[in-house]
C-alpha cells in the first residue's frame, strides 16, 4: 500500500555511463589577434575624437583625427619626388633619342637613366610610407596636401580605453585606443594537478553563460598555486575580457 502510494516503481538494471565532473576556476582572455592598439606614425595633433570607451566601431570606422606637420612635409617629398622624375624621364628619352642619332655621349644616357631610377625608387618609399597612415595616392589630385588625416579602427570590436583628448600633441607611435573583440574569446582555466590526468582536448565545459570546449593545456606547472592553465573556446557566446569563470 505503501509502494502505491508514493508511486514507487521497480524497473530492471541498466548499463549507464557515469560521469566525473571537475570544478574548475579561471578567467576570460582575448586572443591578441583580436585586441588592436590604435596609433599614428607620426607627430601631430588631435583635432576631433569621434568615439567613447564602450563604442561599438566597425572595421574602418574613424576613431578621431590627426593634424600633423610631418604629414603635410611627406606629401611636399611625394610631389617633389612625381615632378622630378618627370623630367628625368623627359631627359632619359631625349639622350635615348640622342644616343641612337650618335649625337650624344653614352654616359649621358647611363647618367640618365640612373637618375631616373633613383627616383622612381624614391617615390615607391613615399608612397610606401602614405600607405602606412592611410593614404592612397592614386587617390590624391595632382598637388593636393592634407593636412589632418583620419585614424580608423583595424578591427570590428568595442573601445576599451582612449588616451586621446582634443589638442594633444602626440608623438609617432603612441598608443591612443584600444578596440578588442570580444567574439571568441577563449577561458584559461586552472587545473589542479591532482585533475591534470584526466583532462584532455576536446573534452566540454559548461558555465554560467554557455558552453565551451578544451583547446589545449600549458606545459608551465605554477609551483606556487598547483595548478596548470587549460584553454578552451567558447563561440558564440559574448564574453567580456577579464571576467571571472568558476566551474
Amino acid at each position: 500500500e505503501q509502494e502505491k502510494n508514493f508511486g514507487i516503481t521497480l524497473g530492471s538494471p541498466q548499463l549507464r555511463a557515469v560521469y566525473d565532473v571537475i570544478v574548475l576556476n579561471g578567467i576570460v582572455e582575448t586572443p591578441p589577434q583580436q585586441t588592436a592598439s590604435v596609433s599614428f606614425p607620426l607627430t601631430g595633433t588631435v583635432r576631433s575624437i569621434a568615439v567613447l570607451p564602450g563604442s561599438n566601431v566597425n572595421k574602418g570606422s574613424t576613431l578621431a583625427t590627426v593634424e600633423s606637420l610631418d604629414l603635410i612635409q611627406l606629401q611636399e617629398d611625394y610631389w617633389k619626388t612625381v615632378g622630378q622624375l618627370t623630367f628625368a624621364e623627359q631627359e632619359r628619352q631625349r639622350q635615348s633619342t640622342l644616343s641612337q642619332e650618335d649625337i650624344g655621349a653614352k654616359r649621358k644616357l647611363q647618367q640618365a637613366e640612373a637618375d631616373a631610377r633613383v627616383l622612381e625608387a624614391g617615390k615607391q618609399g613615399l608612397e610606401a610610407k602614405l600607405q602606412l597612415i592611410g593614404i592612397d595616392p592614386k587617390n590624391l589630385k595632382i598637388n593636393q596636401i592634407l593636412r589632418t588625416i583620419a585614424l580608423r579602427s583595424p578591427i570590428t570590436g568595442v573601445v576599451k580605453t582612449t588616451h586621446a583628448t582634443m589638442g594633444k600633441s602626440i608623438v609617432a607611435g603612441e598608443s591612443l585606443f584600444e578596440v578588442v573583440n570580444q567574439t571568441g574569446a577563449r577561458l584559461v582555466l586552472k587545473v589542479f594537478e591532482k585533475d591534470l590526468p584526466r583532462i584532455k582536448p576536446g573534452q566540454k565545459v559548461a558555465f554560467a553563460n554557455g558552453t565551451a570546449t578544451i583547446t589545449g593545456l600549458s606545459n608551465h606547472f605554477d609551483p606556487a598555486t598547483r595548478t596548470v592553465d587549460v584553454y578552451a573556446q567558447a563561440l558564440g557566446i559574448r564574453l567580456l575580457a577579464g571576467q571571472y569563470i568558476n566551474r
